[in-house]
């Protein structure tokens, strides 16, 4: 099921980025993959999906043909394919998500972060370097 929250104010929070999962990593790549497929389902409102999807598979097309051609790490596209066999489960969750939604179209998209070049997306990421084994 789900987790239960507690507010305590006076809590403090410290991120371990990557804790369990080595930056980089095939283990890391593959959830990362599976996660995107499953967040962007939630999330997306229709016009926005519908708006935006053709962008997304450019995008996501290329991060994978980069991470099996350049790096032969093929964790990205198997994350992907993990992602298909919860789609019923998520679709749930969205129908739940959405109808929760407190804010409109035009705010969640002035919230977002505009699209970038694929040269910049490439730049973004080069401070990791080649995916370990």
């Amino acid at each position: 099921a789900g987790w239960d929250c507690l507010y305590v104010d006076t809590a403090v929070i410290l991120h371990h980025h990557s804790a369990t999962a080595i930056e980089g990593s095939p283990f890391k790549n593959k959830l990362l993959g599976r996660n995107k497929v499953w967040a962007i389902l939630k999330n997306y409102p229709w016009p926005l999906l519908l708006r935006y999807l053709p962008a997304i598979l450019a995008y996501d097309l290329g991060s994978v043909l980069v991470a099996l051609l350049v790096r032969r790490d093929a964790s990205p596209l198997y994350g992907r394919l993990q992602a298909i066999p919860k789609l019923p489960t998520i679709w749930q969750k969205r129908r739940k998500i959405q109808q929760s939604r407190t804010i409109s179209l035009q705010k969640m998209r002035a919230l977002m972060e505009p699209l970038t070049t694929p040269r910049q997306v490439w730049q973004r990421y080069q401070h990791l370097g080649p995916s370990p084994k």
